[in-house]
């Protein structure tokens, strides 16, 4: 029973350090890159923000692989302020490499699309609204371009919430 009960302990112990590993990698791939903005580097390096938990994995490139949706996170009112897909694809290494970036957001969220196209949505507030509760939201669409081995936007529609 004692010997059952160790392994348990070890197990959940472990458990943290290896659920961090992709999030430390993140940051370090968004701290590395060019194109990351030196507000979004500022939050990540001061500890103001961090690269969420549990990011989106799917395939948005078309490649069979599984890319990564990151958001960086406030930890506050703003939550997601920041939305980047991490891909291998268009790399002759298995270096992972921002394709898209949208670093000027509040409160965003994504999913993917039955097309494999990735999607973000940030609400839009009208006098009166409170911060729980926006009454519109728009929605970005990106899709990849496989000419470039980029994400561009194909649509963007605001629409009411009910």
């Amino acid at each position: 029973m004692r010997r059952c009960y160790a392994l348990v302990v070890v197990a959940l112990l472990a458990a943290p350090a290896t659920a961090q590993e992709p999030q430390a990698l993140f940051k370090k791939t968004l701290l590395s890159d060019k194109g990351t903005s030196k507000d979004v580097k500022s939050m990540l390096t001061s500890g103001r923000g961090f690269v969420e938990p549990n990011p989106v994995f799917a395939d948005v490139t078309g490649d069979g692989k599984a890319d990564a949706l990151v958001r960086v996170l406030t930890g506050g009112a703003a939550g997601a302020v920041a939305v980047y897909v991490l891909s291998t694809d268009g790399t002759t290494s298995s270096n992972l490499r921002v394709v898209m970036r949208n670093q000027r957001l509040y409160r965003a969220t994504v999913k993917v699309n039955d097309a494999h196209n990735l999607v973000v949505r940030v609400p839009v507030y009208a006098p009166g609204d409170t911060l729980c509760c926006p009454s519109r939201a728009r929605d970005r669409t990106y899709a990849w371009v496989a000419a470039t081995k980029q994400m561009r936007r194909v649509s963007m529609v605001e629409f009411p919430l009910t």
